[in-house]
């Protein structure tokens, strides 16, 4: 998951359609992306929000080149832990934007991004350049503000969240809602960052094996900053910190974000049968979901990774080919006979192929994981 950023696209696209609003023409405002993803959470979340069609349109700044003028132009890099070092802040790419994005606002051009980071950005950097020349801020437009908490107890089917590591001053208020919600038998899957130098490692085990007593999926995962939770797919809630959250009912957005979040593979290839915390099979300890720093191809489509807090050095492997290993080889899926064998690929690495239909639609290979037949 690369620069997907749902506070910043919804608070981009509320702001853009209020400005579009008072504004003739279409559309009225254009919102430059850095993936394609935040593009289309953004327009999916400008329909939650009742927008006109092509009022308002995001998407990556190519796909505006070429485009007639409009009142208004946003650029939303979505920056946000671990994805700071995305090409919009490097000279060469983000100079492009900007120009781009100046030859086509008639009046107004945005810089959407939390001033923390906008700081941190290279002098050289054109978005750089432009926070430094803002005349002024604009505060955040929120949905609507309340207890996170409420979307728990609005659940009726399931609940997924990304949350700091548990510790004794907010997570109390969270856990009796979730374990309520496991009561009520509700699919539950808790994410949570690993705990720090300065967490209550007990206070912490404790808190994740009493939601595993109750059934409820739970994992560890890093580079998922914040606060964020869904309930049925139809509400989101996120914030920082705190108990108040901007929240929302957004039910063509928040099923993209799950889509984009991979809730379903994470479920299927961490979640542990029954409810708890999944294991290493080389040393014992739990698995950590890893959300890479280093953006790759579109960086949206950049696979999670998964490592464990035991294995030294630490070992990381792609979440979608996790599996479990072949206590037999696997057998042909056209003759049903004939069983795959361990071919070797590159200099360090063995797959399981198929003899008689290598690489076919029916018989795929499979990479050779610890455990493995032999």
């Amino acid at each position: 998951m690369g620069p997907v950023n749902p506070a910043s696209a919804l608070a981009v696209a509320r702001a853009a359609l209020s400005f579009a609003r008072n504004r003739p023409g279409e559309p009225a405002a254009l919102i430059m992306t850095a993936s394609p993803a935040q593009g289309r959470l953004i327009n999916l979340m400008l329909k939650d929000l009742g927008a006109p069609p092509g009022l308002v349109l995001a998407g990556e700044p190519q796909a505006f080149n070429g485009w007639p003028r409009v009142p208004l132009v946003v650029l939303e890099p979505a920056f946000e832990t671990p994805h700071q070092g995305h090409p919009w802040a490097w000279p060469t790419f983000g100079r492009w934007r900007m120009q781009l994005a100046w030859s086509l606002a008639v009046e107004e051009i945005w810089l959407a991004g939390r001033e923390d980071w906008l700081r941190r950005l290279p002098a050289s950097a054109p978005l750089a350049a432009l926070w430094r020349s803002a005349r002024q801020l604009m505060p955040t437009p929120l949905l609507k503000t309340q207890n996170g908490l409420q979307i728990i107890s609005q659940a009726r089917k399931e609940i997924w969240a990304f949350l700091p590591a548990p510790r004794a001053d907010w997570w109390p208020a969270w856990e009796e809602p979730l374990l309520d919600a496991a009561r009520r038998r509700l699919a539950v899957t808790i994410l949570t960052a690993p705990p720090g130098p300065e967490d209550d490692s007990e206070f912490f085990s404790a808190a994740l094996r009493r939601l595993g007593a109750h059934h409820c999926h739970v994992g560890l995962a890093s580079g998922f900053p914040g606060f964020l939770a869904a309930a049925d797919n139809l509400r989101l809630a996120w914030g920082a910190e705190g108990p108040d959250f901007q929240s929302g009912f957004l039910p063509l957005a928040a099923p993209f974000l799950a889509g984009i979040l991979q809730i379903k593979l994470i479920i299927e290839k961490v979640g542990r049968r029954g409810g708890g915390l999944k294991s290493c099979r080389r040393c014992g300890r739990p698995l950590v979901l890893i959300n890479q720093s280093q953006l790759r191809g579109l960086g949206d489509e950049q696979p999670l990774q998964v490592s464990c807090l035991g294995c030294h050095p630490p070992g990381r492997q792609r979440l979608d080919e996790m599996r479990d290993p072949f206590r037999d080889p696997p057998i042909c899926g056209q003759d049903k006979r004939t069983p795959y064998q361990r071919v070797r690929q590159g200099r360090h690495q063995e797959v399981w192929a198929c003899p008689r239909h290598p690489g076919g639609p029916d018989c795929p290979s499979y990479r050779v994981i610890l455990g493995d037949c032999l």
